[in-house]
C-alpha cells in the first residue's frame, strides 16, 4: 500500500510540474515569474527542462532581463549568474509563444554579451550575439553567432571572430575586425568579413624597438547563406584562407610566424632596413618555445 501511494504522488508530481511547464512555454513572461518565485519546485521544473546549470537559490543572483533589440514578434529572457549568461528565446504564432530552446554562454566576466537584430535585403531578421570566447593572461578574442528564429528550433547559422589581442613575449598584437553589410545576390545572401592583424615586438629591445607595429596582415572571409539553404558557408572561390586559420591571425606564435605570413615577411624584406632585417633573421631562424 506504501508502495502504490509513493507510485502515485511520483505520477500526480510529474503531471503538476509538466502541465506548468507547458504553462511556461508559451508564456515567457510566467517563465520570468516563475524564476522569482517562492515555489522553489516550480523553479527547479523550469531549470530542469531547460537543462541550463543554475540553482534555485539567492547565491546566483537570479539576474533576469528582456533583450530589447529584437524582432516584435520574438522574446529573448537572458539570465545573468556570476560568470554565465544563458538566453531562452520565444517566436509569437498567433496568440500563443512557441519555445524555440536556449543558448549558454559561460564565462563572460568581462560584461554580458550584446543581442542585436540585423535585417537581410530579403527583409529577413537574424539574431547576432557577439559574445567573448578566450580570454586570460595576454589573450582577449570575441566572438560572433548568428541565428536563425523562423524555424521550430532556435538554429545558429554562422559564427565567426571578431576583435582581439594577443600580448606575448617577443610578439604581439591586435586584431581588428570589420564587417560588410549584407548583400543580396540572385536570391543569395553574401557577407564579406576583413580582418586585420597589426602586430608588434615584446621584450625584444636588442632587435627592434619594443612595443612597436613592424607589420600589418589583411585576411578575409567571405560567407554566402545559399538560396532555399538556412546556414552560411564559406564562399571558396573568393576567400583567400580557410576560417579555421583565421584563428592563427590571434595565435600568432613566433615558431610559426614565417610560416603563417611569407608574403608579408617578403615586403618586410624588400624595405633593407637594418633593423627589420635583423628581426625577420631572428624570426626566421627561432628555434625556441613560443613563449
Amino acid at each position: 500500500m506504501k508502495r502504490h501511494w509513493l507510485a502515485t504522488g511520483l505520477l500526480l508530481s510529474i503531471l503538476v510540474v509538466g502541465n506548468c511547464w507547458a504553462k511556461y512555454k508559451e508564456n515567457p513572461d510566467a517563465v520570468f515569474k516563475a524564476f522569482h518565485a517562492d515555489d522553489s519546485t516550480i523553479n527547479q521544473a523550469v531549470i530542469d527542462e531547460l537543462k541550463l546549470d543554475l540553482l534555485a537559490n539567492d547565491q546566483y543572483g537570479k539576474g533576469l532581463r528582456w533583450e530589447r533589440d529584437v524582432p516584435s514578434n520574438i522574446k529573448v529572457l537572458a539570465i545573468d549568474t556570476f560568470s554565465d549568461t544563458d538566453y531562452l528565446f520565444w517566436r509569437r504564432e498567433g496568440k500563443r509563444w512557441q519555445y524555440l530552446g536556449s543558448r549558454e554562454y559561460e564565462l563572460q566576466i568581462l560584461g554580458q554579451p550584446i543581442v542585436k537584430t540585423i535585417t537581410a535585403p530579403d527583409n529577413r531578421s537574424f539574431l547576432r550575439i557577439i559574445y567573448y570566447q578566450d580570454e586570460g593572461t595576454g589573450i582577449l578574442r570575441q566572438g560572433e553567432n548568428w541565428f536563425d528564429l523562423s524555424g521550430k528550433k532556435l538554429k545558429k547559422i554562422l559564427s565567426f571572430p571578431i576583435d582581439g589581442y594577443y600580448d606575448f613575449p617577443y610578439i604581439g598584437g591586435d586584431v581588428i575586425f570589420k564587417r560588410s553589410s549584407l548583400k543580396l545576390i540572385e536570391g543569395s545572401l553574401y557577407l564579406a568579413v576583413h580582418y586585420e592583424g597589426h602586430y608588434k615586438t615584446n621584450f625584444w629591445e636588442e632587435l627592434y624597438p619594443n612595443n612597436h607595429e613592424f607589420i600589418v596582415v589583411k585576411r578575409d572571409l567571405y560567407y554566402v547563406l545559399p538560396k532555399g539553404k538556412r546556414t552560411f558557408i564559406v564562399d571558396k572561390s573568393k576567400s583567400k584562407w580557410k576560417k579555421g586559420d583565421i584563428m592563427y591571425l590571434y595565435y600568432p606564435c613566433i615558431t610559426n610566424f614565417k610560416d603563417l605570413f611569407p608574403e608579408e615577411i617578403n615586403e618586410l624584406k624588400k624595405k633593407n632596413d637594418p633593423k627589420l632585417n635583423k628581426l625577420i633573421d631572428a624570426i626566421e631562424s627561432w628555434e625556441g618555445d613560443s613563449e
